[in-house]
């Protein structure tokens, strides 16, 4: 009996100091694989009044999900300085027409690298006036 309650003893003391030991937190990062500027951006107004905006730039943080500013680095590589350009703020801004691919790298506060992908990224040129009618768009430019 004595040997009984030693074992289950020594089992709970275990199961207590194993379970207040944190264990690290699995890379949940996670962000599309794909995204679409124009060149130049719009700001304007459909013709029930809403706001519609494109954009030529994108802070990438803001497209990774579970990504945590108060630990995380973002460090960005492009393939092709003339389409897109990057910046140390982890910012991509479109500058030509075309299609090129960004490296996005994530770096955790002691900067291990916990997260790498690619981005296509794809720069388009903007209509200079879209009008929304119904569910119908027309364009001219």
């Amino acid at each position: 009996m004595r040997k009984l309650f030693r074992f289950f003893t020594i089992l709970l003391v275990l199961s207590l100091i194993i379970g207040c030991v944190p264990v690290s937190a699995e890379n949940n990062l996670s962000m599309a694989k794909e995204k679409v500027l124009y060149l130049g951006g719009s700001k304007g107004k459909t013709e029930d009044g809403t706001f519609c905006k494109t954009s030529y730039k994108k802070l990438v943080a803001n497209m990774i999900k579970g990504f945590d500013r108060e630990t995380m680095e973002v460090v960005l590589n492009t393939e092709d300085k003339n389409i897109v350009s990057t910046n140390k703020a982890g910012r991509i801004v479109a500058k030509s027409l075309g299609t090129t691919t960004v490296n996005v790298k994530v770096f955790d506060a002691d900067e291990t690298q916990i997260f790498d992908q690619d981005l296509k990224v794809l720069v388009k040129k903007n209509a200079t006036e879209v009008t929304v009618k119904g569910i119908g768009i027309t364009s001219q430019g």
